[in-house]
């Protein structure tokens, strides 16, 4: 009877061991309940980590679509910076949707990030999302396009109308100042689009070249496949064509292929390592070469200004020369 006593002793004293032993695996305290108070060692230590969180400045970066290659290659050269400089960054994508955009704010407002980065889907619709941000009181940079309303520290882009003046220039060159041009428009509406078309017009409108048609294909490559097919059925004695970026440029090469047009110039904005190997193959004639490199460095340079408090200097906007690519000066680009 004694080894029996004695046995569930032994029992019950390793089963109240072990519980101590698993104080690690805390369970959760019942409702209405008063947690254990803590050594000081531990509060010191929770402390250091609260304060190392805190001091990792998170950025967050809005891109208006990332089934665009730039916007890919712009997110590529934003998260490498950061991490550089020791910020956290949180891609999110807008999918070509103004209320997807908003989602996305509201979703980085939620995880209290510090900054955000965005590329607006569109410059009026986009400013509800700014105005967004301001109330959460977020600092903002535009990149590659500005909104209407809405405060920003400062619209970082490429001087757009320049290079819409650059490929209205190589256009007039290859053309001998006449022909016929069609013009592939972007999305309607955005102050990118405005200026990129802009600056091409301002420069062959003092020329005999004529523009046979233009057309909106909202950037995207299949819908410039199929827009130019249409244009070609219409005016099939066009001698150029511009599309305002490389994505409807190269559903442009596409179509030409397809239709066996060699004979038709293809002039694109943007640059992508996509575009200028069609340069070299000749499926495109040139392209508007923009630093995206350098723009999406130098709007990480600036979110470490705004987070240093240093923002005596920031330029409100901000606008980032560019080249243009063709066959002479393709392979210099690439490297």
């Amino acid at each position: 009877m004694k080894q029996k006593v004695m046995s569930m002793i032994l029992a019950v004293t390793m089963v109240a061991g072990i519980l101590v032993g698993c104080g690690g695996q805390t369970a959760e305290a019942p409702a209405g309940s008063t947690p254990a108070v803590e050594s000081d060692d531990t509060n010191e230590a929770a402390e250091e980590t609260e304060t190392a969180g805190g001091d990792t400045k998170t950025i967050g970066a809005i891109y208006w679509s990332l089934n665009n290659n730039f916007m890919v290659f712009l997110k590529n050269n934003i998260e490498a910076r950061a991490a550089e400089l020791g910020y956290e960054t949180v891609a999110m994508d807008s999918g070509s949707n103004t209320e997807t955009e908003l989602n996305n704010v509201e979703d980085l407002i939620s995880r209290k990030v510090d900054l955000v980065i965005l590329v607006p889907m569109d410059s009026e619709g986009s400013s509800n999302a700014v105005k967004l941000l301001n109330e959460a009181n977020i600092p903002v940079i535009t990149v590659d396009r500005s909104t209407t309303e809405g405060e920003v520290v400062t619209s970082i882009a490429t001087d757009n109308y320049a290079g819409g003046k650059r490929a209205g220039e190589f256009a007039v060159e290859k053309l001998e100042g006449k022909g016929k041009v069609a013009i592939l428009r972007g999305t309607l509406g955005t102050n990118l689009e405005t200026e990129r078309y802009n600056g091409f017009i301002d420069v062959i409108k003092e020329t005999e070249i004529e523009i046979a048609a233009e057309q909106s294909a909202d950037f995207d490559r299949t819908e410039a496949f199929n827009t130019i097919e249409n244009i070609l059925q219409a005016s099939p004695d066009i001698n150029l064509v511009y599309a305002e970026n490389d994505e409807m440029c190269l559903g442009v090469a596409k179509a030409l292929e397809a239709a066996n047009r060699s004979d038709i110039m293809v002039v694109g904005f943007d640059g992508a390592q996509e575009t200028l190997e069609a340069i070299k193959a000749g499926t495109v004639t040139g392209t508007v070469f923009q630093q995206f490199a350098l723009i999406g460095r130098t709007s990480v340079d600036t979110a470490d200004k705004i987070f240093k408090g240093d923002t005596a200097d920031i330029e409100n906007p901000m606008q980032i020369n560019c080249d243009f690519a063709s066959i002479d000066n393709v392979d210099q680009l690439m490297e």
